[in-house]
């Protein structure tokens, strides 16, 4: 999605709510970081999406706020 965007907003906002010492947030705007999506393996996407990885296996891509809050173990 595109940066500022409040679906983008929503899931920065719940990501930075999730209890983890060991998290880390890595903000990305579909367009603007196209060659740091390639490199992590994500396609762009107009729709803002979350990806929540533990270690090197990622759930598939979160639209809803609410369900990335919920991934959280």
């Amino acid at each position: 999605g595109r940066r500022g965007e409040s679906r983008w907003v929503a899931l920065l906002n719940a990501a930075h709510r999730l209890k983890s010492l060991w998290k880390v947030v890595i903000p990305l705007d579909g367009e603007e970081d196209r060659d740091r999506l390639a490199h992590f393996g994500y396609p762009p996407s107009e729709q803002a999406l979350a990806y929540f990885c533990i270690g090197t296996t990622c759930l598939s891509p979160i639209s809803d706020p609410e369900d990335l809050e919920k991934s959280s173990p």
